[in-house]
Parts: C-alpha cells; sequence; structure tokens
C-alpha cells in the first residue's frame, strides 16, 4: 500500500512538473513580445547600446517567425545608426531567413534601411513542383489507311487519361523561369471506322503509356498572391507501352442484319508504334501564395511533331520469326485492325504544389536607383 502510495505521489509529482513547463513554454513568446516592445521603445527614445544584448535571448528560440523579424528589422536599423555596417548587413540577412518575402517601403521604414535592402535579395533560383491530373487525345491523320481498299468513314473519340509529373524551376529573375519536368502520362483514344467491306464497322481503343521531358521559357506575371504565367517550349517523348483490344462488328458472316461482335484481347501495339516523337509545348496556369510557397491550376496543350505510327509493323510484328511473325498478323486480319499514318497532339488540366528554395544573399550589384526614383515620386505627388 505504501509502494502504491509513493507511485501515485511521484506521478503526480511529474504531471504537475510537465503542466509547468508547458505553462512556461506558452508564456515564453509573450515574454519575447513584452521585450521586443521594450527595446522598440529603447530605441525611439535613443537609446541604441545594450539592444542586442536586451534581444539575444529571445533570438535563441524565443521569438516567432514573424516577430524574429521585426527584432532584425529593429537591430538592423541600430547597427546603422552605430555605424556598424558589417552588423548591420547580417541582421537584415537574418531578417530575409526569418521572412524570405520581406520587403522594405520607404513610407514606413528608415530611408537608411531601405537602401541597405537594395543589396539584398531571397529570390528563390529554384522552385521545386508536383502535379496531377487529366488529359485527352486528339489524333492528327496524316494518311488514312485501309484493309478494304476504299475509303471508310473515320472518326476518332476522345476519352480521360491522367498525368503526373515532378519538375523543378530555374528563376532567372522575378518574371523570367527556366522549366523542366519528368512527366508520366497515360492516354487514350478511340478509333471507329463503319463502312468496312461495306457492311461491317470497328472499333479499337488505344491505350498509350509515356514518359516526357518537356523544357519550357516561362514567363510570371508578378501582381500580388495571385501570380498567372504562361509558358513555351519543347519536349521530348518516349513511349514506352501501347496496348489495344479490336472489336469486329461482324455483319456478313451471319447472312442477315444481325451484328456478330468479335472482341480482340488486350493486344500490345509496340511493333505499330515508334518509341521516340517530340512536340511543341504551349501553356499557362495561375499559381496563388500560400504562405511562402504556391498551390496552382495549369492548361498544357502538345502538338506532336512526328508521325507515331512505324510503318515496318503495319501488318506483322517483325521483331517476331516462325509462326509467331505469322500469330502476330492476326489482329489486323481477324479484326480488321489497320493503322492510320498520325501524330499526337494532347490537351493536359493539371492542379500541382511549387515549393520554394529561398536563398537570402547578397547581391553584387546593389540595386540604389529603385529607392532614389520611390523619392522623388513621392515628392512629385507631394
Amino acid at each position: 500500500m505504501i509502494i502504491n502510495m509513493r507511485r501515485r505521489l511521484l506521478g503526480l509529482i511529474f504531471c504537475l512538473q510537465l503542466f509547468l513547463c508547458v505553462g512556461v513554454y506558452g508564456q515564453s513568446s509573450d515574454d519575447c513580445e513584452i521585450i521586443l516592445n521594450q527595446a522598440a521603445e529603447e530605441v525611439s527614445a535613443g537609446h541604441f547600446l545594450g539592444v542586442d544584448s536586451l534581444l539575444a535571448d529571445c533570438l535563441k528560440g524565443g521569438f516567432t517567425r514573424e516577430q524574429r523579424q521585426r527584432a532584425y528589422l529593429l537591430l538592423t536599423q541600430v547597427y546603422l545608426l552605430l555605424d556598424n555596417p558589417e552588423k548591420a548587413e547580417e541582421s537584415y540577412l537574418e531578417l530575409l531567413r526569418a521572412n524570405p518575402e520581406f520587403v522594405t517601403d520607404p513610407s514606413r521604414d528608415p530611408i537608411d534601411v531601405v537602401y541597405l535592402s537594395k543589396k539584398f535579395t531571397s529570390t528563390p533560383i529554384f522552385s521545386l513542383l508536383g502535379r496531377i491530373g487529366g488529359n485527352v487525345t486528339f489524333v492528327n491523320v496524316l494518311r488514312e489507311m485501309s484493309l478494304s481498299g476504299v475509303p471508310l468513314d473515320t472518326r476518332y473519340v476522345l476519352l480521360p487519361g491522367w498525368t503526373a509529373a515532378v519538375g523543378a524551376n530555374y528563376n532567372i529573375n522575378d518574371n523570367l523561369s527556366i522549366g523542366s519536368e519528368l512527366q508520366y502520362a497515360y492516354t487514350t483514344y478511340r478509333k471507329e471506322q463503319s463502312g468496312l467491306w461495306t457492311t461491317d464497322d470497328v472499333i479499337i481503343q488505344d491505350r498509350l503509356g509515356w514518359f516526357n521531358l518537356p523544357v519550357t521559357v516561362i514567363y510570371n506575371f508578378k501582381t500580388g498572391k495571385v501570380v498567372p504565367y504562361a509558358y513555351g517550349g519543347a519536349a521530348i517523348n518516349y513511349l514506352f507501352s501501347s496496348k489495344a483490344n479490336p472489336t469486329l462488328n461482324d455483319r456478313f458472316t451471319s447472312g442477315s442484319g444481325s451484328v456478330t461482335p468479335s472482341e480482340s484481347p488486350i493486344v500490345k501495339y509496340d511493333y505499330k508504334r515508334k518509341n521516340w516523337n517530340w512536340s511543341l509545348v504551349a501553356g499557362g496556369g495561375i499559381r496563388y501564395k500560400w504562405d511562402l510557397h504556391y498551390v496552382f491550376a495549369d492548361v498544357r496543350y502538345t502538338l506532336g511533331m512526328k508521325n507515331v505510327m512505324d510503318y515496318s509493323g503495319l501488318v506483322n510484328d517483325y521483331t517476331k520469326e516462325g509462326s509467331q511473325l505469322i500469330a502476330s498478323s492476326e489482329p489486323t486480319w481477324r479484326y480488321a485492325s489497320s493503322d492510320d499514318f498520325f501524330k499526337l497532339n494532347h490537351l493536359y488540366f493539371t492542379i500541382g504544389y511549387m515549393h520554394q528554395l529561398y536563398n537570402p544573399r547578397k547581391l553584387k550589384t546593389a540595386r540604389t536607383q529603385s529607392v532614389l526614383r520611390s523619392i522623388l515620386r513621392g515628392k512629385h505627388d507631394n
């Protein structure tokens, strides 16, 4: 019984200590807010010495990100007034690490701080992104092929596919970027032909798997939290899979108007396809600022530049030999499955997330001319 009481007492003491620790931790940012306000009052009163010591403990871990920004902005001002430019630059760099999106305002901040800010930038050199969405495929027929030797009534039907991609942008400046991605795309379409041997028709759904590598030049229209953008470029396309299951609706063998459908099992059409292709890329979208990063919606159109059909695989798979070579012609003759010469264009709709890799740093050349223009503009307005 005594042992149980001791255990309960020790448990109660432990819980009390934990509660007190949590209470102290919860008050730390409030305490640092008081210290930050006290430091600001000292600066306003003209007492600059000792402000860094007053803020030191909270800068080690007590400040929130917003408080760190204010503290380092205050220290930047103090060190400039104390004629210590090295410490002022160190403080402003830490300010940008606390908030890479911070921008000085001549109407709000001391002019010497505004001038100093023009020596620095935090524009991300690289941005990482991921996207996912859907697509539709448009078939551009170059030459129609027919087993019956006469023109057929052919139409291609849009079917939904899907895509996913990861990539990176290299940011040349605030407006101009170069982007590249590794994209997987599943695309599909349905070919419907009627008038085959006068009465028959055939339906073929082609399912294609692609790896694409687009490289684009992107222009960003910086307008605040919402950033419209447009881009253009080219892509290398690798077709690694093509599968289909032709269906022949045979009205001749039945001897009447009834239809005898004959559906093929899924057939690999790789031998009918050229693996390597390339395309032109154009698109645009809208990014929305979420904290320090972006979510976005994007529309992209790709224009295929090469014929996808491999003429050597029009009837047989010539990579095979003997009985396998003969068997490879079955989808062509049994299901009247013939391919046109064609290019493929794709329309993509995607949503994604962009992670900014901020890199606060000192510029080789300061951009102080914009400060002078702002001052002159302000005087002119007054």
